[in-house]
């Protein structure tokens, strides 16, 4: 939708800044050739230039997650738990400032009569939060105000936590094959006990 509307603004821009013919019943325009043919493409293609996009965006925000996640576990000695807080939370700001970015860059472009600001909107969407998440890594790394060390600690509450829901269902695997085992013996003795030659006649 986003992709047909920025198209019909380039084309009304190609009109404004085309040739115009003689006036009367049989006037014209000659369109702008470079506008016209970038609104013909924006048209054609728009919506799905404006969804490449935003599935780009967001395989970036995670993908770039993911790999923070490894080099914390592989280069950095945190537990599981401690990367997963601090890439999620990475993962949040940068969200967050990817919001704040469009709606602001949304703002700014229709306060300067941009009829249709919405693929500077992705732009600056893209923009803000790769910026918000870079200021929020650095301010980890750095450990300001104690972000590192708080999100650390979190992080190794949830591993605790983890770590024992772990154990308790790996007891109570073992409980439940005690349990089965236990019942098979006891079925093979009341099978046993049904066979008359260990009845023991003498």
């Amino acid at each position: 939708m986003e992709g047909k509307r920025i198209g019909k603004f380039l084309q009304k821009q190609a009109y404004k800044r085309g040739i115009v013919g003689p006036p009367g019943p049989n006037g014209f325009v000659m369109l702008d050739s470079k506008g016209a043919k970038l609104a013909h493409t924006w048209n054609k293609y728009g919506n799905r230039i404006e969804s490449s996009g935003k599935v780009l965006g967001k395989f970036l925000a995670f993908g770039s997650a993911g790999w923070g996640w490894y080099e914390d576990v592989t280069k950095k000695d945190k537990t599981n738990g401690e990367a997963f807080t601090h890439n999620g939370a990475s993962l949040l700001a940068g969200m967050a400032g990817g919001a704040a970015g469009s709606g602001l860059t949304t703002i700014a472009l229709t306060a300067l009569g941009v009829s249709n600001p919405a693929g500077w909107a992705v732009l600056g969407s893209i923009a803000v939060g790769t910026f918000a998440s870079t200021f929020f890594n650095w301010a980890y790394d750095e450990n300001i105000l104690g972000l590192q060390d708080g999100l650390d600690y979190v992080g190794n509450k949830i591993g605790e936590g983890v770590s024992y829901v772990g154990d308790q269902l790996s007891d109570l695997g073992s409980s439940v094959n005690n349990t089965i085992d236990q019942t098979g013996e006891a079925i093979k003795s009341g099978i046993e006990s049904l066979n008359p030659m260990n009845w023991g006649w003498s």
